[in-house]
């Protein structure tokens, strides 16, 4: 067993292991699945989908590369959502309810026509009169 080594990165990002832990190579793969695991089970903005795991030896030599599109699984290789955006879902439903309800209050000042007002519901006072006209004579 040798010391490996397990860096992540993205294209911006650097996160360095400068510790190391002594192990073969299965428990290796399973402890950088188990890393990439922590960081995107961990509520943040970040997006993981971009970073991978490179597992080194105490040489610098990489022996393996794990990208985290490996751990986040079929939903989130096509439209991924990290851990902030499935939080905020529901603070956006509300949000679009609020936003609704806003504009059919504003639209109800705006345009304050209502045509139920204005359409008659049965005869008025002029038909009664002219009928009651017709009656008497």
């Amino acid at each position: 067993m040798s010391a490996v080594f397990f860096h992540c990165s993205d294209d911006k990002h650097v996160i360095l292991d400068r510790t190391g832990a002594a192990m073969d190579l299965a428990e290796a793969r399973l402890y950088a699945e188990q890393l990439a695991r922590s960081y995107v089970m961990t509520p943040s903005v970040e997006d993981w989908r971009n970073w991978a795991v490179h597992v080194t030896d105490d040489i610098g030599t990489e022996i393996f590369e794990l990208p985290f599109t490996a751990i986040l699984g079929e939903l989130h290789r096509g439209h991924a959502m990290n851990s902030m955006e499935l939080a905020l879902r529901p603070l956006r439903r509300h949000l679009a309810r609020l936003i609704a309800r806003c504009v059919a209050l504003i639209d109800g000042v705006i345009n304050p026509y209502r045509p139920e007002l204005y359409y008659m519901r049965g005869p008025g006072p002029k038909c009664r009169a002219r009928r009651q006209a017709a009656l008497r004579d």
